[in-house]
């Protein structure tokens, strides 16, 4: 799968390797799911602004407050052909600085790693994970924390009281 990501707005430090990391997390996503996708696959990644996220989530889901990540489902991957999927626009995934840095500093996580989970949660919603009910959302920190685990970043949600609950959640995707 192709990756982009792209800097639009927003104060996010020492790209490349927050970069390399975000790519890391895609394709271990992937391949933790057990997942393949051709080159002629892509994925957009944005890193911007509070604002902007807050005018996309304004715009497109109808709530007026920015929140730390929006995922867009984009024209599909195909149907699988030999276990890999192939084709077309996955989805986007946009990331809000300021809300990615006040949520880490809050919790005491590095940014990059909250940035990583973020993006890990994104990747999920654009792949049909939700968290609209307990259930679900439960099953889906579940897989997180499996994800995150294996790039050695600790559990997110551990006695996280910052952590919004499923019914929020499924609100700010």
């Amino acid at each position: 799968m192709r990756t982009e990501i792209v800097t639009l707005s927003g104060d996010w430090p020492d790209e490349p390797e927050l970069y390399g990391r975000l790519q890391d997390s895609v394709a271990r996503t992937l391949a933790w799911l057990g997942l393949q996708f051709g080159d002629d696959t892509g994925l957009s990644i944005a890193l911007s602004d509070d604002a902007h996220v807050h005018a996309l989530n304004r715009e497109f889901r109808h709530i007026d407050r920015p929140t730390n990540v929006l995922a867009f489902p984009g024209g599909g991957a195909g149907e699988p052909a030999d276990g890999k999927f192939s084709g077309g626009l996955l989805g986007d995934i946009i990331l809000a600085s300021g809300i990615v840095a006040g949520e880490a500093a809050r919790d005491g996580k590095e940014f990059s790693d909250h940035a990583v989970h973020l993006t890990i949660h994104g990747l999920l919603h654009l792949l049909g994970y939700d968290h609209g009910n307990e259930a679900d959302a439960k099953s889906m920190e579940a897989l997180e924390v499996e994800i995150l685990n294996s790039m050695d970043i600790s559990n997110p949600f551990d006695g996280d009281p910052g952590e919004l609950d499923y019914q929020e959640q499924s609100e700010g995707k």
